[in-house]
């Protein structure tokens, strides 16, 4: 219940469209063995200060901020929540 309610709390924020933001969808994403998850285009998300740009050949693993945004943290909730551990 504690994991939904972090997913829940950011989704907002996410979803809160700029014109350049796109939605976050798990299929966008490899899940790596190692854990840390791919790109497969580029997205860009608005972070609390600036746009945050990730690309494919990024490595995006929990805990690491990128413009203010923990992008494999997310990933990580999302993905498990939504049973999609790996992107094709």
């Amino acid at each position: 219940m504690h994991i939904t309610i972090i997913a829940a709390a950011m989704l907002p924020v996410l979803s809160s469209a700029a014109p350049a933001q796109q939605a976050i969808s798990c299929p966008d994403f490899r899940h790596n063995e190692d854990g840390s998850w791919t790109p497969l285009k580029n997205i860009t998300i608005a972070g609390p200060n600036r746009q945050a740009e990730f690309r494919p050949g990024m490595s995006l693993r929990a805990g690491v901020i990128v413009n203010g945004v923990d992008l494999g943290g997310l990933l990580d909730v999302m993905c498990a929540i939504q049973g999609q551990g790996r992107g094709p």
